[in-house]
């Protein structure tokens, strides 16, 4: 009888059989996860999965341009309408995802370059309920935000050049300490900008703050396990 599988499941789409194989053997062995291969978007039947199980759509990018990577994905989103955890990978490290990112609700980025343990860091990551996009990504996000004619984008603006700072700082998963030491402020005037941001965007927690930056203020689908939401510097 085979045993039910109790780690998360992977399903990695637009991958070569081959590559599908290499990346699920590690996986398994890495996360005991079970992996689903798909050679291109799959039509499947998403209410028969499990939400209380971790589950992330992995789509590979590889040999993909800009216009092709938002073309294929654009099909994937009509198909699941944003109710799985989706991360891309193989992406060129030149390839200007960022607005992509904003609009689909990305939840990470993995580069053509990145080791195989960053790569596994950031799975594990994205699984946890956490974001793993880089700095860069994470401050063109805010300037698109802050370009954008809605009331979210005019509250991104009522902020000051140092708030916006904490902001991007709070939403790359740093403390307060460690906002206080990169920003040579202190722990007091790290919680008074905390408590403008909060006052001037209307959110409550540094989760609902991260998710400010994607132009989000609802929560992403998760099931049991995910707590937090955070961008997280992946290179």
């Amino acid at each position: 009888m085979e045993m039910a599988h109790t780690g998360p499941r992977i399903y990695i789409v637009g991958s070569t059989l081959l590559n599908y194989e290499l990346i699920s053997f590690w996986l398994q062995h890495e996360l005991h996860a079970e992996c689903v291969y798909h050679e291109n978007s799959p039509s499947i039947d998403m209410g028969s999965e499990d939400t209380n199980r971790p589950c992330i759509w992995l789509l590979d990018c590889f040999d993909s341009e800009k216009a092709e990577v938002e073309l294929r994905f654009t099909d994937f989103a009509a198909i699941h309408s944003f109710r799985c955890l989706t991360a891309l990978f193989n992406v060129e490290r030149d390839c200007r995802l960022s607005r992509f990112v904003r609009k689909y609700k990305i939840r990470g980025l993995f580069y053509k370059n990145d080791s195989r343990l960053s790569f596994l860091k950031g799975i594990r990551t994205i699984l946890k309920g956490d974001l793993w996009l880089s700095r860069k990504v994470l401050t063109e996000c805010v300037h698109i935000l802050s370009d954008e004619p809605n009331p979210l984008a005019n509250s991104i603006k009522s902020l000051s050049t140092r708030e916006k700072d904490v902001l991007q700082n709070v939403a790359s998963g740093a403390s307060n300490q460690e906002i206080a030491e990169t920003l040579n402020i202190s722990i007091h005037t790290v919680k008074t900008h905390l408590f403008n941001i909060y006052r001037k965007t209307n959110v409550t927690n540094r989760q609902h703050a991260a998710l400010l930056l994607q132009g989000n203020t609802e929560p992403y689908p998760m099931g049991r396990g995910f707590s937090s939401v955070r961008l997280t510097d992946g290179g």
